[in-house]
């Protein structure tokens, strides 16, 4: 076998979790086991490719990492909309949100609850990186990541866009 040459820099891009169904119970408990899983399994990462640098892995998180039970609390299902549907949820930082898969129209109705569903990932992220100097710039609103790699000689910006589809729409 020929053996894994040396990088500068490793993407994990989302999902980082499988993350939990709608209506789990016990939901907090299990994004919580997941990510530390997740967690162990990057520092490894960092540990065998980058001798522990955790600031060469550029973790971007995807839908999975979103909790989903946290997102669905913060709304209400719309049952007669005041217009048509493609208008309410394309409007810029519209309030509504589309589920593809029950075909339903919902309306956040509390955003401070709404805000909190990157909570476990972002608790993960801060964990994971406490001991680095990256990012080396992180939205206060949790939306990108700035990184800086090989003595600045390359920078990235890390999007999270489950945020961006959330924003336009999509549940």
């Amino acid at each position: 076998a020929t053996p894994i040459g040396d990088y500068d820099a490793a993407v994990i891009s989302g999902d980082i979790i499988q993350g939990v169904g709608l209506g789990n119970t016990n939901s907090d408990a299990e994004l919580k086991g997941q990510y530390e899983i997740a967690h162990e399994f990057l520092a490894e990462l960092a540990s065998r490719f980058f001798s522990g640098d955790r600031s060469r892995i550029i973790v971007v998180p995807g839908n999975h990492d979103i909790d989903w039970n946290t997102a669905r609390k913060s709304m209400e299902l719309v049952n007669k909309p005041d217009a048509p549907i493609r208008k309410l949820l394309t409007t810029p930082n519209s309030l509504f949100r589309w589920d593809w898969e029950s075909k339903q129209l919902y309306a956040i109705k509390d955003r401070a609850l709404y805000e909190r569903r990157f909570d476990h990932y972002h608790e993960f992220h801060r964990g994971f990186y406490k001991a680095t100097t990256a990012p080396v710039y992180s939205d206060p609103k949790g939306y990108f990541d700035l990184f800086e790699l090989c003595g600045d000689k390359h920078q990235f910006r890390a999007l999270f866009l489950a945020h961006t589809m959330q924003r336009t729409g999509t549940l």
